[in-house]
């Protein structure tokens, strides 16, 4: 018993904003299902994890959150385009979430987009000055648009 005790704690702790706004949702059964994702992803099954989290979805497509953390386990398969793809809904839902800019200017980053990173990156650090990673990563970003600018302009004189 005390164990379901602290899973429970542990979840309620995960659940966070997600949690507030599916419960608001007027269609029911949302919030069991997306309860049904968290725990699967807790369990590392993250294929079942979308599947819920799709669900929820299909059911209320009006919040971001579930977006956000349905990118999440896309990115633990390893599936950066449908990572983007939620993270870029989620934005397009509210603007102002630094975390969705952040992570989909990660993906932007380990696919050597790094003009999309950089766009991304610099905005995460406009909503949130205080994410040192995001900081970082955009700082990287702009390393390799330098280098490759500076590549561009030396191959353009070789051609000369």
């Amino acid at each position: 018993m005390r164990l379901f005790a602290l899973i429970g704690l542990l979840l309620n702790g995960f659940l966070g904003s997600a949690q507030e706004a599916i419960s608001r949702s007027k269609v029911a059964g949302v919030d069991s299902i997306y309860q049904l994702a968290i725990e699967a992803g807790y369990r590392e099954q993250h294929q079942e994890a979308i599947s819920y989290l799709t669900q929820v979805i299909a059911l209320d497509p009006k919040t971001p959150e579930v977006y956000f953390d349905r990118g999440i386990q896309y990115e633990f398969l390893g599936m950066q385009t449908n990572a983007i793809a939620d993270y870029t809904a989620a934005i397009k839902q509210n603007r102002h979430e630094a975390d969705a800019w952040f992570l989909r200017g990660r993906m932007y980053v380990e696919l050597h987009q790094y003009k999309l990173a950089f766009h991304d990156l610099n905005r995460a650090n406009r909503l949130d000055p205080g994410n040192a990673d995001a900081h970082c990563l955009c700082a990287e970003a702009a390393q390799h648009l330098n280098k490759t600018r500076q590549f561009q302009r030396k191959s353009a004189k070789c051609r000369l």
